[in-house]
């Protein structure tokens, strides 16, 4: 999954949840090592990762929470693994509220099809602007305008044809696992600059349970791991999508890509 950009905006880097691990130095790439060529993508595995998307796609409303860690990678080349949880709430096609929390990081999004908020909390600051749409319109703007990535927003587009994302260059089926008292079957695959892996429910509700996600930009290849709790079908409340801002916060404006700020009207 192409998940190359970091959350960055209000100091979120702290918290990585995507590929690319935040806070990390970057350092030059090893030399080409002579390899065995990779195995060509399997149909078998292709067409699991988009039988998952579209049953993903089929959910309306549902929960998911993402308990895992990331890799940062100091100046030594030392990992310092940092644990960290990532929730959603989705009602689609216009509502969304995300949670990044840590014990360094707490952010807050929401997105009620009219305006996006960046709360936080422990901090006193948010940021908001106006953005009608749909949640694939919240993603697009995010990236474009504000160079926010959601962690783990291709789980919500893959295999949609009207938000097309590339298919990997290489892939297969490891086998089937267990998690918990789940049977799923896992699979591998490789596109430019990252290694992923995912570990897909057996049966008719082929949810993504874990996923394991390696940067190879990174000669150190830090690591973002997960396992996956959902609650489809899940009945969620209007306000759990809306901002009130609290007692003794403050209100800061969002920068956009381009330097300036963006509008907090």
């Amino acid at each position: 999954m192409p998940l190359k950009k970091l959350i960055a905006t209000v100091a979120i880097a702290s918290l990585a949840l995507s590929p690319v691990m935040a806070a990390t130095a970057k350092k030059p790439a090893a030399k080409p090592v002579a390899t065995a060529a990779k195995p060509a993508l399997d149909p078998e595995a292709k067409m699991a990762i988009d039988r998952m998307g579209s049953y993903l796609r089929t959910l309306k409303s549902f929960e998911v929470v993402a308990d895992g860690y990331s890799e940062d990678v100091l100046d030594s080349g030392q990992k310092v693994t940092m644990p960290g949880r990532l929730s959603y709430a989705v009602v689609v096609p216009d509502k969304l509220f995300a949670e990044i929390s840590s014990d360094r990081t707490l952010r807050r999004f929401y997105f009620d099809g009219n305006k996006v908020t960046i709360d936080a909390p422990r901090h006193k600051l948010y940021s908001d602007a106006p953005l009608k749409g749909t949640i694939s319109t919240l993603f697009k703007v995010a990236d474009q305008k504000y160079g926010i990535a959601f962690p783990l927003q291709d789980l919500f587009l893959w295999g949609d044809p009207a938000h097309p994302v590339p298919a990997p260059i290489s892939g297969f089926k490891v086998g089937p696992e267990t998690i918990g008292d789940a049977k799923v079957d896992h699979y591998a695959f490789h596109q430019t600059g990252i290694d992923w892996q995912v570990w897909i429910a057996q049966g008719d509700k082929p949810l993504p349970l874990r996923i394991v996600m390696t940067n190879l930009d990174d000669a150190a290849r830090p690591q973002y791991a997960a396992n996956l709790t959902w609650q489809t079908n899940a009945v969620l409340a209007a306000d759990r999508f809306t901002f009130t801002p609290p007692a003794g916060s403050g209100r800061i404006a969002i920068a956009t890509v381009d330097g300036s700020a963006g509008e907090t009207k």
